[in-house]
């Protein structure tokens, strides 16, 4: 045998070993199975294809999902499986990193990667997902058991001493930790603390202690015969009876009274609109509005927004009077002390007190006055009326006087005064009057045509 047949021989050996390679190489690269030495959670799903890997996973691992996961707050056991509340293992995910495992870069890469989980190994470590609705679906549950409501300490006025009920703290359950460390169970299997949030009131003993000294007072008084009216004081007295405002605090009479409709309660009395009286539901507010605004002046206290009525009211001097109507007019003040205030409205047989609790800073006092500037006489308008008999007179409307009114509060510290603040200056707009008279006696039939003066 020559040398050149010998040659010739190797490189056909060489070539079919490389084809043979590429072959390999070709049918390892392109089979859709994953590679042999792969393992997830430590279980071999080499040589398997996806479908096959997640059915083994699957067969091996869900029985960890029905163990129980205990959790616990203060004395109380709450057990539930894993699978019950939305964990799970991200099957989909694992087989899908492992299905990739010598898939990835050139072909060098990819068959050093297949090379190397074949005679080394490689294990994918499997996350935990979770479905959030069933999982928070039963912390809603449990929260009922273990989340409680703050409430703030309260004050109130009984037999002429105030009585305050101390605070109460609340809890809340921390779902998103709570939730962290269930995922963290899977490994350790632990009983789990329920985590909360402790929930601190707004208003505690400490602030209202400062609530025991009256710094105004007002009264007024009403007609005991008109039923619906009085049940309308009652109800809006006891809307804003027991209120309290701290430093900088502002109360809005509508917002503490409400809509006046039926539905609150309210019932049908005269109000005033335009100047004239007439039945409206809720009739009678005004005249808390208005005690409330004596009171709070008295005290010292500053006013935010009030309005006067159209015409005088009769329970109060003129400029001293404060409407509402809701969502249109309100009567507001502000806290401008240094302590917190109390609202006291009692109705009695025949009136409404108002009294305005806190701590008494020096000796101050406060005044009222008011003036009337302006007295603007009611016009007439008359008329002769031929069907009324000569001297006959009819008044369809009886008039009144209008007035500008100013009203001042004066501020005494230790029996001086100290300062004058204007407080409003007020129009009540007058109504005139209409009469019809008769026609007059004359000698002749002009004198008996209607006529109409003004004056």
């Amino acid at each position: 045998m020559n040398i050149k047949n010998i040659d010739r021989k190797i490189i056909l050996l060489i070539i079919l070993f490389i084809t043979i390679m590429i072959t390999i190489i070709g049918f390892t690269l392109s089979k859709d199975k994953i590679y042999k030495g792969i393992k997830v959670n430590g279980i071999d799903i080499g040589n398997l294809n996806r479908n096959e890997a997640l059915e083994k996973l699957k067969n091996n691992l869900d029985n960890s999902l029905k163990e129980i996961v205990i959790l616990k707050y203060q004395n109380n056991f709450y057990k539930e499986e894993y699978k019950n509340i939305g964990i799970s293992y991200d099957y989909y995910n694992a087989v899908e990193n492992a299905y990739n495992v010598g898939r990835r870069g050139n072909v060098f890469i990819r068959i050093k990667d297949i090379i190397k989980v074949r005679f080394l190994g490689y294990n994918v470590n499997m996350d935990y997902i979770c479905d959030d609705s069933k999982l928070y679906f039963y912390f809603n549950k449990l929260a009922k058991d273990v989340n409680k409501e703050y409430k703030n300490a309260e004050i109130k006025l009984k037999n002429n001493r105030f009585i305050i009920t101390p605070e109460v703290l609340g809890r809340k359950m921390d779902k998103k930790l709570l939730k962290q460390r269930i995922l963290n169970s899977l490994e350790n299997k632990k009983i789990i603390q329920i985590p909360i949030s402790i929930l601190k009131p707004d208003i505690i003993k400490e602030d209202l202690e400062p609530i025991e000294d009256k710094l105004g007072s007002f009264k007024t008084y009403f007609n005991v015969n008109n039923d619906d009216r009085v049940s309308n004081i009652k109800l809006s007295s006891n809307f804003i009876d027991s209120n309290v405002l701290f430093k900088g605090d502002v109360f809005s009479f509508n917002k503490a009274t409400g809509p006046r409709d039926k539905e609150a309660g309210y019932k049908e009395a005269k109000v005033i609109i335009n100047g004239e009286l007439v039945p409206d539901v809720g009739g009678g507010v005004c005249q808390v509005s208005t005690t409330l605004y004596n009171a709070i002046l008295l005290s010292g206290l500053e006013v935010v927004e009030r309005h006067h009525h159209s015409i005088p009211s009769t329970y109060v001097e003129k400029g001293r009077d404060a409407t509402v109507a809701y969502n249109y007019l309100d009567f507001k003040f502000r806290n401008n002390l240094d302590y917190p205030i109390y609202i006291h409205s009692k109705v009695s047989s025949n009136s409404i007190n108002i009294d305005i609790y806190g701590k008494k800073e020096g000796n101050k006092k406060y005044e009222i006055k008011t003036k009337v500037l302006e007295i603007i006489k009611a016009k007439t308008d008359s008329s002769i009326d031929k069907k009324l008999k000569p001297g006959e007179k009819v008044i369809d409307q009886k008039g009144r006087n209008g007035y500008k009114v100013e009203t001042i509060r004066v501020k005494y510290e230790n029996g001086k005064m100290k300062s004058k603040e204007q407080l409003s200056n007020d129009y009540y707009k007058p109504r005139k009057y209409i009469i019809r008279q008769g026609p007059k006696i004359g000698k002749n039939e002009k004198d008996n045509e209607l006529e109409n003066t003004t004056s």
